[in-house]
């Protein structure tokens, strides 16, 4: 079972003798892919941290507004 990333690089080394401007652009294609599936799990990632850190801040603020309240 290949993923596309073996399939790319596999495709690159089946053309050894191509002119390096194809392996050239072959390699920016498959490198723009790759940048731009980090850039997806890194957004994938993020996500669940920034919805963990305004929840917190919610529940920060409501106990401060609780304690602010009981105070004489």
């Amino acid at each position: 079972m290949n993923t596309a990333d073996d399939l790319a690089i596999s495709k690159l080394s089946l053309h050894p003798d191509s002119s390096s401007e194809a392996t050239s652009s072959e390699l920016d294609q498959f490198m723009e892919a790759y940048c731009s599936t980090l850039r997806e799990l890194k957004e994938a990632m993020e996500k669940p941290l920034i919805e963990t850190h305004r929840f917190v801040d919610a529940v920060y603020t409501q106990l401060n507004d609780i304690v602010m309240s009981s105070s004489p």
